[in-house]
């Protein structure tokens, strides 16, 4: 459903958002209403590539100048414990706050406002499942693996169920952790995560602020808050357009293709419920994020905003 609506360009949205965090090796990541995995697979994929990059550290005979090596007998050097020179440096929560995006054929880009936004970038639409949002049982940090990479956390018990089997299928069982709660009220202790994600899921949320008041708890010192969501188009004439497709087609699609009128239509009302970049981004701040952004994707149709924990 989500190909026939976006035209299969919901991927390279997602494809961005995960550039974006570009996290490194040994990173702990929370995706939050990423139920079926669509994040969590690109993170740790992201997570592996970061590990392939990273330069092994120079042996302990490398790093020594020819004349100290020459004037040390054979013994000494072999002696050496190969860890003794070794040193990684990391950062917790990845990425960079100013990025460049490749171009792509339906790039409807223009100028975002400054100080506040970053600039435009092309993509398109993801209409993932509605799931209103309510008060459920969850579970707590005593489950979770400190080997794993990334915690999928989501109010639906069933899109947990099917995100796992994509897991088991895809090989990456053993790099997640799955856990079922309400986003208002993390099971998580106070500065548990480096990166908190969240993807087409913010807008289910019955408090907003209870949310992202949640995600700046759960996040270290230096962690990094990022969000994909609906936004608000900035071109007129996309506007107008987009608001024709999205009234009059998405709900007749979703009948059609998935026998579901209402959630279409629930899901195009709270994209217009939805605030704005700039709404959006002040409420971040108030949360207590620094640094806060956005970049419009396809000229506002969907925005990432990303933030810190400092």
């Amino acid at each position: 459903m989500n190909d026939a609506m976006s035209f299969g360009i919901h991927r390279v949205w997602k494809d961005e958002f995960v550039r974006m965090l570009s996290p490194y090796p040994d990173t702990r990541i929370l995706d939050v209403a990423g139920g079926t995995g669509d994040i969590a697979f690109r993170l740790v994929r992201s997570l592996d590539r970061a590990a392939r990059r990273r330069p092994s550290p120079p042996s302990a005979t490398q790093s020594t100048s020819p004349s100290a090596t020459q004037s040390t007998p054979p013994s000494a050097t072999q002696s050496t414990p190969p860890s003794a020179s070794q040193s990684t440096v990391k950062s917790a929560a990845g990425g960079d706050v100013s990025d460049q995006t490749s171009n792509f054929s339906l790039d409807f880009s223009s100028p975002a406002r400054a100080p506040h936004a970053v600039p435009d970038s092309l993509y398109s639409l993801d209409f993932t499942s509605p799931n209103a949002d309510s008060d459920t049982s969850s579970t707590g940090m005593d489950s979770l693996s400190p080997t794993r990479d990334v915690t999928v956390f989501d109010l639906s018990e069933s899109m947990l169920e099917v995100g796992k089997l994509r897991a088991l299928q895809a090989g990456l069982d053993s790099r997640i952790d799955w856990v079922h709660g309400n986003a208002e009220d993390l099971p998580f202790a106070d500065d548990s995560f480096d990166a908190y994600t969240i993807a087409f899921g913010i807008r289910n949320v019955t408090h907003i602020e209870r949310a992202l008041d949640e995600a700046f708890r759960v996040l270290k010192p230096g962690g990094r808050f990022m969000c994909l969501e609906f936004s608000q188009v900035t071109n007129p004439l996309l506007a107008w357009f987009y608001e024709k497709y999205s009234f009059q087609v998405i709900p007749v699609m979703g009948q059609i293709i998935a026998s579901d009128w209402k959630s279409y239509q629930y899901l195009v009302e709270s994209i217009r419920m939805f605030p704005d970049q700039e709404e959006f981004l002040t409420m971040i701040e108030d949360s207590g994020f620094s640094g806060v952004t956005y970049k419009n994707l396809s000229q506002g149709i969907c925005a990432i905003h990303s933030g810190f924990k400092l």
